[in-house]
């Protein structure tokens, strides 16, 4: 999350200087290489041309009303409660894993899973001992000993 943060801050304000360099060369938004006609901006905006009605809203009523301090005060606190909420949220989170998720509903692994289910609710999944150059016979004593541990430490 802190790295698509940081790239993200990072990918935008370089784009977002690019773009305003390519505005203060007069480049055009899509063929941002090639220049428009020249003209006299100072003439176009006396005319109303250089404002938009999105600018003016903008710069003439929003931007102020955001800059009151009431109004600042409950950006900060709304920002703040989303925070809150984010962290908590943050909190709840639980990881859930099944094997399930990657086999196809039709498929027969997908039978072996419901019959494990069915069968065998508590066991979890299937685990392996491999050993080397043990002499069961002469080692039964201590498998016994192994196995009763295993069962009767709470693991099982």
């Amino acid at each position: 999350v802190l790295f698509t943060f940081a790239f993200q801050i990072t990918f935008f304000v370089a784009a977002y200087t690019i773009d305003n360099r390519r505005k203060e060369r007069g480049g055009r938004d899509c063929l941002c290489c090639s220049k428009p006609m020249s003209f006299d901006k100072e003439q176009l905006y006396m005319q109303g041309a250089g404002k938009s009605s999105m600018r003016s809203f903008l710069g003439d009523k929003f931007a102020p009303f955001i800059l009151q301090k009431p109004v600042r005060y409950a950006i900060m606190i709304t920002t703040a409660g989303f925070l809150a909420a984010s962290i908590y949220g943050a909190t709840q989170l639980r990881q859930e894993f099944s094997f399930r998720w990657f086999v196809p509903d039709n498929s027969y692994l997908q039978k072996i899973f419901d019959l494990q289910d069915q069968y065998f609710p508590s066991s979890g999944i299937n685990a392996d001992i491999v050993t080397v150059d043990v002499d069961y016979c002469a080692s039964q004593a201590k498998l016994y000993i192994a196995l009763d541990f295993v069962l009767h430490n709470g693991a099982f």
